[in-house]
């Protein structure tokens, strides 16, 4: 059971926080894209964050 005292008011706060490093920052998630034949690349018709999926 909770008394009167374990309520409190809720309010909205924006909250903050900065942390110093030093040192190289690394993506958690990364991909390695390699072509199956040398070349150049002419054109990419997806951009990032493009949805995309096996095959032409």
């Amino acid at each position: 059971m909770l008394a009167a005292s374990d309520l409190v008011q809720v309010k909205t706060l924006e909250l903050q926080q900065n942390v110093l490093i030093s040192g190289p920052v690394k993506a958690v998630n990364t991909a390695v894209v390699k072509a199956r034949a040398p070349g150049e690349l002419r054109d990419l018709s997806v951009r990032e964050g493009d949805t995309v999926r096996v095959g032409w």
